[in-house]
């Protein structure tokens, strides 16, 4: 390696490390979910005894209860082969063949929906308010 492509080489394997260390940090935020068991809440009390008339001090703390949740995550992403969702769907025809498509006579679009509305009917990107106030075009986002 030459010597100008040194700092580089340094700065890779610094983003490398902080990558290591970003994810190690998360994995171990999510395995503190999933077990529990952590203050999310403390309350100190302080009273004077009325019997001895010393200040008495209470802490009571509310502990994180465990989430399956976080344990579920964790499960589907490190033993992705047994138990995570499956990523993908393959549709086929018979045997494994292709799917085969036909058209359906008679099938027709909602009165609500304009022909104009799809993108292969025509190239006008206008819209227009219709006597009925509905508006015609393209309806991107609705």
């Amino acid at each position: 390696m030459e010597q100008e492509e040194e700092p580089f080489r340094e700065f890779c394997e610094a983003v490398t490390r902080a990558h290591a260390h970003g994810q190690h940090a998360n994995v171990s935020r999510i395995d503190r979910a999933a077990e529990g068991g952590y203050v999310v809440r403390r309350r100190t009390r302080r009273y004077r005894d009325p019997a001895s008339g010393q200040v008495v001090e209470e802490r009571e703390d509310d502990l994180a209860p465990p989430d399956w949740r976080a344990a579920a995550w964790l499960l589907e992403r490190r033993h992705h082969e047994g138990l995570a969702r499956p990523s993908h769907l393959q549709v086929s025809g018979p045997d494994g063949g292709p799917v085969e498509m036909a058209e359906t006579p008679g099938l027709a679009l909602s009165p609500n929906v304009s022909p104009r509305a799809w993108p292969s009917t025509g190239p006008s990107k206008r819209q227009s308010r219709s006597e009925s106030g509905r508006v015609d075009g393209p309806t991107h986002g609705r």
